[in-house]
């Protein structure tokens, strides 16, 4: 996180001077955190971001059971307004926190989104860890999509492309526009108005029909209250309940963990 923050700063600095800034960064060795984070603070000061990482080897490609991508999370985020969007996602079909925490709960997890180590689909958390993430569609574009964070993420900065989990060397790239220099493709003005009049049509697209239970005939129906919902909408919710209740919710032995750890640290 610490060097994914600096790498931000660096190319929001550059591109506040020069309108177009890529940084990337390698040879570092733990997580990078949300990635949406770094996107959010790149929109912060008006400017476009893109934001993606390679990481250790969790995930299969798309026909295979072998581990060879991460989950390879892409951000990118636009300076709209009143709120900026800001798509944060991994390019597999679960996170690996969410894998953590499914083997924490004693849960299983979804039949489609792992392979244990012999290929075999599995619903244990404890057996996907042990094998193969899939890619989040479940088909030759999700694992594309995971192949071109790994070159330009982890091959472009100069991170492992083998062994990466013992070779301690991950990689980021951090891509920053500032619209004000870009003013041959227009003005940011004109920009974010032409960007909201088409979050303002996804937001108010017509609803797929229900029944007279009140339920959809598609799994394409929004999300919560059944709204449509656009990038980062779903989080902004989450972080204002939050906030509301001044708590975090978590499983007691999580916590326990985490006293544990803190215990150590001091």
């Amino acid at each position: 996180m610490v060097v994914v923050h600096e790498a931000v700063e660096l190319a929001i600095n550059k591109a506040r001077s020069n309108g177009i800034s890529i940084v990337g960064c390698s040879n570092y060795a733990s997580a990078t955190g949300a990635l949406g984070v770094w996107a959010s603070q790149i929109t912060s000061h008006g400017y476009i971001g893109i934001v993606m990482s390679q990481l250790n080897e969790m995930v299969t490609p798309h026909g295979s059971y072998e581990p060879i991508f991460g989950t390879n999370p892409i951000a990118i985020g636009i300076p709209t307004l009143p709120r900026a969007q800001i798509l944060d996602m991994a390019t597999s079909s679960m996170a690996w926190y969410g894998l953590k925490l499914a083997e924490k709960e004693g849960t299983s997890i979804p039949s489609n989104v792992a392979y244990d180590r012999n290929g075999y689909s599995t619903t244990s958390p404890t057996e996907a860890l042990h094998g193969a993430l899939r890619v989040f569609d479940r088909s030759y574009k999700g694992s594309h999509l995971a192949l071109m964070i790994e070159l330009l993420a982890g091959a472009f900065t100069g991170a492992a492309m083998e062994d990466k989990g013992s070779s301690n060397n991950r990689g980021s790239l951090v891509i920053v526009i500032n619209p004000d220099y870009v003013f041959w493709l227009n003005t940011l003005e004109d920009f974010r108005s032409s960007a909201m009049t088409m979050c303002d049509r996804v937001k108010n697209a017509k609803k797929i029909p229900t029944d007279d239970a009140g339920n959809s005939n598609s799994d394409d129906s929004g999300g919560k209250d059944d709204s449509i919902m656009l990038p980062g909408e779903r989080g902004d919710l989450m972080m204002e309940e939050n906030l509301r209740q001044g708590t975090v919710v978590m499983l007691d032995n999580v916590y326990d963990d985490l006293v544990k750890l803190a215990q150590q640290r001091l």
